[in-house]
């Protein structure tokens, strides 16, 4: 997650929803001080936004079950 100017953003609350199977899953985490989070164990569908984020803050991605989707990137202005 970075700032308009590509500079890292330490401390943003980054939240999931989907479903794994028939339960609701709702997971946040915490951007670190290069401004990368991560969340693991997942399959299925799922939107990812950023609070208090302006700008473009609501992706939806498809994770497969047995991979991984790497850059799911934010830019807050």
């Amino acid at each position: 997650m970075t700032n308009q100017a590509g500079e890292p953003l330490a401390g943003k609350t980054v939240i999931l929803r989907g479903r794994i199977r028939n339960y609701k899953i709702k997971k946040r985490t915490k951007t670190d001080d290069n401004g990368c989070y991560h969340f693991g164990g997942l399959d299925g569908e799922y939107k990812i936004w950023v609070k208090r984020c302006k700008g473009e803050k609501v992706r939806t991605i498809g994770v497969p079950l047995g991979t991984s989707v790497n850059d799911v990137n934010f830019e807050c202005q």
